[in-house]
């Protein structure tokens, strides 16, 4: 199940909620608002061509279904997408550095090349924030950036190849159940979890992809990291006027994933969102010594 990217409604509702909680939210909230709108805009692209066997096969093996396909990116559209959401980005997150737009409108044009789609992004591996901004270290155009314009950066060319992952995953949403998915990474394309949710109805453990957007579930009791199930390496934490946003917490592995018990909450929210503004307690988790797990889209 893909919902995703959320609708100017949904968008509306949760900027409101969230600024009433932190009016400091605002320019990064303001930016997401105008790339889901962006996300929205999504020319559709045609469907891959995929093999249903071959991918049902790799399933059984523990094996996501992207990696057994090379999503086509067309360079013209992922172009026109990148430097849209980089303006809206520029304005809203990088205030005060007007002067440096052309800079950073060349580090994107020479990192998002056709060779580059073909060879390196097209794979979900590489499509963390962490090695995204690696690679635009690397950059001689990155030169006069501080580390600050290269995260949002990242996050840029990310948000601009994510629609179709997305679009992948609604394709295959139709031909492919989950039912016996198991796993700490998406059945679609691999990535870990950004964010885990307790269903309302039955108390379930609903995992959620932050690129492609698929939902599965998993077991309560179980470390979305190293895959142990052994209670006394797991526990959670929460702080006490926010019972329902949750800490787990493996002291196996110090792997951590943020979770959100639904039934506490009176509205439906935008896992997306509740990532970003929950960024406080990946904070306090780095600080108590867990590692990277939940921390993909965070930009502050």
């Amino acid at each position: 199940m893909v919902k995703y990217p959320p609708t100017a409604a949904e968008v509306q509702r949760e900027l409101q909620f969230y600024l009433q909680e932190n009016k400091n939210l605002q320019p990064l909230l303001l930016f997401y608002k105008k790339l889901y709108a962006r996300q929205r805009s999504f020319s559709k692209q045609p469907a891959v061509d995929i093999v249903p066997q071959a991918l049902t096969e790799g399933l059984r093996k523990k094996e996501p279904l992207l990696s057994k396909v090379v999503l086509p990116i067309p360079l013209s559209e992922t172009l026109k997408q990148a430097e849209a959401i980089l303006t809206a980005a520029h304005k809203e997150l990088l205030a005060g550095t007007e002067h440096q737009f052309d800079e950073l409108l060349m580090l994107l044009q020479s990192t998002l090349t056709a060779q580059n789609l073909e060879d390196i992004f097209c794979q979900p591996g590489n499509l963390s924030l962490p090695m995204i901004q690696a690679y635009l270290r690397k950059n001689p155009a990155a030169a006069q950036l501080t580390e600050q314009h290269l995260a949002v950066m990242a996050q840029v060319i990310r948000a601009a190849l994510q629609m179709y992952f997305v679009n992948f995953a609604r394709q295959t949403a139709a031909s492919f159940t989950f039912e016996n998915w198991k796993e700490g990474i998406c059945p679609v394309c691999g990535e870990k979890p950004m964010l885990a949710m307790l269903r309302a109805e039955d108390g379930s453990r609903v995992l959620e992809c932050g690129l492609c957007h698929t939902q599965w579930d998993v077991q309560r009791i179980f470390c979305t990291s190293c895959g142990t199930t052994d209670q006394q390496h797991l526990s959670f934490f929460y702080i006490p006027e926010q019972t329902h946003r949750r800490v787990y917490v493996c002291h196996q592995c110090k792997g951590y994933l943020k979770t959100i018990v639904l039934k506490e909450l009176a509205r439906e929210i935008i896992p997306d969102l509740e990532n970003l503004v929950t960024y406080y307690l990946d904070q306090l988790a780095a600080r108590e010594g867990y590692g990277e797990a939940g921390k993909q889209a965070v930009l502050n």
